[in-house]
């Protein structure tokens, strides 16, 4: 039953060793229980390890089915390629924080990652540097002007929103 090592099996094998239905050890009236339990723990570890080695193959097949990416094609050459390799990061960060059943802290960091994908960033003011010793007047009013252009951005970018 554990004869064959599951790192080594192929897919056939693996498929027919599952096929085969080996069940779960059963507690001889005469056993120690200690025995048994090391004879389930074997079993469990044997199965998981086929179950695993299955999982792995299917990857590797998955992988072998996936076409090299075009290189000095057309841009619509290079989307076509990116939708028939699975979904794009964006689709399974936005598939996570819509998803009702995942944590809380999980849909939230999914949400914050597609936000800085997503949409753009609206730059901030955080110091002006002047190297002329100019009117102050004028170094207010130019802050006022770039004041007024971001809050416009700003603006014209939660309306595109709502």
């Amino acid at each position: 039953m554990y004869s064959e090592n599951p790192l080594n099996m192929t897919m056939e094998q693996v498929d027919a060793w599952l096929a085969a239905k080996h069940p779960a050890p059963v507690m001889d009236e005469d056993e120690e229980y200690t025995d048994f339990m090391q004879r389930q723990a074997r079993y469990a570890q044997y199965y998981n390890a086929v179950q695993s080695r299955k999982a792995e193959l299917e990857l590797q097949q998955k992988q072998l089915l996936i076409p090299a990416p075009p290189v000095g094609e057309d841009i619509a050459a290079v989307i076509d390629w990116v939708q028939a390799t699975g979904p794009t990061p964006v689709e399974t960060l936005t598939k996570i924080y819509r998803s009702t059943t995942e944590r809380t802290a999980d849909r939230i960091a999914a949400a914050k990652a597609v936000m800085d994908l997503v949409h753009r960033k609206i730059p901030s003011v955080s110091e002006v540097i002047t190297h002329d010793a100019g009117d102050d007047e004028q170094h207010i009013e130019m802050l006022r002007k770039i004041e007024a252009l971001l809050l416009s951005e700003k603006s014209a970018s939660i309306r595109r929103v709502v």
